[in-house]
């Protein structure tokens, strides 16, 4: 895994990571883009709904 970070402030977010697979012994690899501002907002619970979550597109 790797992050991104900004050694001023010391936030961090996720950049890349693999997660493997040991059933079919394959890697998936996730890339993230970091997005620095708006991170003082609370995120709303619509974030987390669980329908919302499985109908996105």
């Amino acid at each position: 895994d790797s992050r991104d970070w900004v050694p001023t402030t010391g936030q961090a977010q996720w950049k890349q990571v693999a997660i493997w697979n040991v059933i079919s012994k394959r890697v998936t690899w996730l890339t993230m883009d970091s997005r620095w501002q708006d991170l003082e907002r609370n995120p709303t619970p619509s974030l987390f709904d669980v329908d919302q979550l499985r109908d996105y597109k």
